[in-house]
Formats: structure tokens, C-alpha cells, sequence
């Protein structure tokens, strides 16, 4: 008898745990939703006798830019509380225009690293890598990269959003222009 007892009390303690649990969370569902912006294109000079000799890449083909967008018209839009967390979930990088040639593709990079950054001066957010690839093989013109789903860009958008990046890889056999689209998923309280 006396060990029932103690199973009974095990259970109505993990019954209790569950029913704490689920009045926890349960009474504000999250809202999940996408919003999606074009990577700014930005200019890079080729020339067909430097890519054959492999000369270095001198720019990065993705420009510094601000990510930014009107939160709280957002979340107005999508009847949604405060944003709890933002996640990059999709970033393409792509030839948006092969400045007359259309056989284009993106062969020339090694590899590509994005990160974001605070704009706001004497920030304590750090650099951090959100995006990444070094497979970039011939006859593509779009690929997508790796992204960090794990981190919460919520700060970075609150004090102000730079995307910056750094690539390695050779000079294109001829002048592209270079940039992309992003998505990040909003997660937010239910009203």
C-alpha cells in the first residue's frame, strides 16, 4: 500500500507539472510570419584575361546594406503582439544582371560569409555570421546560401541592421552585377 501511495504522489506531481506547463504557455499562441526583401545589386568589373589568370577577387559582391523594415506595421498587418524573435530562414545570392552576356553564373566566387551587425554607435551587439557558402559550381546564376537559423536578429532590427559580407574568389570573366533576396521568419505573441 504504502508504495502506491508514493506512485500516486509522483503522478499528481507531474500531472500538476504538465497541467503548470501547458497554462504556461498556452495562453499566448505564437504568430509566425515571413517577410522578404531583395539584396541590393551591387557592380563587379570583370575582365576575361584576369579571371584565366586567377587574379584575386578586389571586391566583396555583396555590398554593405541595411536590412530594414517597419516592424510594428508588420506585426499591425499580421495581428500580432510584440515580436519575440527574428530568424534569417532563406538568403540567395544571385547574377542579377550579366551587363550584356547572359551566360553568367557565379563560378568565380570561392566562398562567401554574411554577417550583421548593430548600427547604432557603442552597440554591445557583436559581428555575427548569418549566412554562408563555398560551393559555388559552374552554370549557376542563383544559388542559395547556408543560413544560421539559431540567430535572433530582434536586436540587430530594434538598434538598426547593417548586412555585411566578406568573399573570396577570382576576378569574373566579365562585368556582373551581383545581388540576391533574403526572408526572415517573425515570430510574435498572438493578440
Amino acid at each position: 500500500m504504502r508504495s502506491a501511495g508514493r506512485w500516486e504522489r509522483c503522478w499528481a506531481l507531474v500531472l500538476g507539472a504538465v497541467a503548470a506547463g501547458m497554462l504556461g504557455s498556452g495562453c499566448q499562441k505564437g504568430v509566425h510570419f515571413d517577410v522578404s526583401d531583395d539584396i541590393p545589386p551591387t557592380n563587379v568589373d570583370g575582365d576575361p584575361l584576369l579571371n584565366q589568370a586567377g587574379e584575386v577577387l578586389p571586391v566583396v559582391p555583396l555590398g554593405p546594406f541595411a536590412f530594414s523594415f517597419d516592424l510594428e506595421a508588420e506585426l499591425q498587418a499580421h495581428n500580432a503582439g510584440p515580436a519575440q524573435e527574428i530568424n534569417l530562414t532563406e538568403m540567395n545570392i544571385a547574377v542579377t544582371d550579366g551587363l550584356g552576356d547572359n551566360d553568367d553564373d557565379l563560378a568565380w566566387l570561392s566562398e562567401v560569409h554574411v554577417f550583421v551587425e548593430s548600427t547604432m554607435a557603442g552597440t554591445e551587439l557583436p559581428r555575427t555570421e548569418i549566412a554562408a557558402r563555398s560551393d559555388f559550381p559552374d552554370g549557376f546564376a542563383s544559388l542559395p546560401l547556408n543560413v544560421n537559423e539559431e540567430i535572433d536578429l530582434l536586436p540587430y532590427v530594434e538598434e538598426g541592421m547593417m548586412i555585411t559580407s566578406e568573399a573570396d574568389g577570382i576576378v569574373p570573366p566579365d562585368d556582373v552585377q551581383v545581388g540576391g533576396d533574403l526572408t526572415v521568419t517573425i515570430t510574435a505573441l498572438a493578440l
